[in-house]
C-alpha cells in the first residue's frame, strides 16, 4: 500500500478497502486479488481499465489508487527501489513459501488455517515458483536436455553473471528443472475439493 493509506498491514487490510488497479481480466493484477479476497478475506477493490504496469505505478504515485495486489519483490527492487529507501510504500505480506529476510511482513501462505483453502492457494500460487521458465521444444534427447539444463544452472551460480545482476538489482533465485517437475507434477495432482475450491475464489 502507498504510504499515505490507511492500510498500513494485513489486518487493516481484512477490514478496510484498498484500491487497486486490474490491467484487464485474467492477468494477475486482477485474478490474485479476487482470490486473496475469497481465501483470506481481504478487502481489496480492484480499478480496472489500466494497460499495465506502468500505467498502475504512476496511478499509485498520482493517488488514483492506495497500492498494487500483486507485484514481484524483484521488480520493485529493481524498478522502484527509491520507494523502498524513501519509505513510501508499506509491505503488507508477500506470497512466498519460505520466510525471506529481506521482507519484513509474514507470507500469507503460513497464514491459511483450513486444510482445503491452504491446498487452493498453494495451487493458484504454484506458478510464482516457477518465476520464468525456459524451455525446450518437444523431442529435444535426453543427453542434449540434460546437457542445456546443467549449463543453465551453472550460469545462473556464474560469478560474473550474478556480480552483473547484482548491479541491475535483479534478484537471481535458481529453480531447477526437478524442483519445476515437483510443482507441476503435486499441481496435477490436485483432488476435485481443491480444483472446486479454486473456481470458487476466482469468481467475479
Amino acid at each position: 500500500s502507498w504510504h499515505t493509506s490507511k492500510v498500513k498491514t494485513l489486518a487493516d487490510l481484512q477490514q478496510m478497502d484498498l484500491l487497486v488497479p486490474g490491467n484487464g481480466a485474467g492477468s494477475d493484477s486482477e485474478v490474485i486479488p479476487l482470490a486473496f479476497n475469497s481465501l483470506f478475506g481481504t478487502k481489496f477493490k480492484i480499478v480496472r481499465g489500466y494497460t499495465g504496469n506502468t500505467e498502475s505505478t504512476l496511478a499509485v504515485e498520482r493517488g488514483e489508487v492506495d497500492g498494487i495486489a500483486y507485484w514481484s519483490w524483484s521488480a520493485i527492487q529493481s524498478g522502484h527501489k527509491h520507494w523502498l529507501d524513501g519509505n513510501k510504500v508499506n509491505i503488507l505480506f508477500h506470497t512466498g513459501p519460505e520466510p525471506d529476510h529481506e521482507i519484513k511482513a509474514p507470507s500469507i501462505r503460513t497464514l491459511m488455517r483450513d486444510d482445503n483453502q491452504q491446498a487452493a492457494l498453494e495451487f493458484i500460487l504454484a506458478r510464482e515458483i516457477l518465476g520464468r521458465p525456459f524451455l525446450a521444444p518437444p523431442g529435444v534427447p535426453q543427453d542434449r536436455a540434460k546437457a542445456l539444463q546443467a549449463a543453465f544452472n551453472a550460469t545462473m551460480k556464474n560469478p560474473e553473471f550474478v556480480a552483473e545482476a547484482q548491479k541491475r538489482n535483479i534478484e537471481v533465485q535458481l529453480i531447477t528443472s526437478e524442483q519445476v517437475i515437483g510443482v507441476l507434477t503435486k499441481a496435477a495432482a490436485a483432488p476435485s475439493s481443491v480444483i472446486e475450491r479454486v473456481k470458487k475464489a476466482l469468481e467475479r
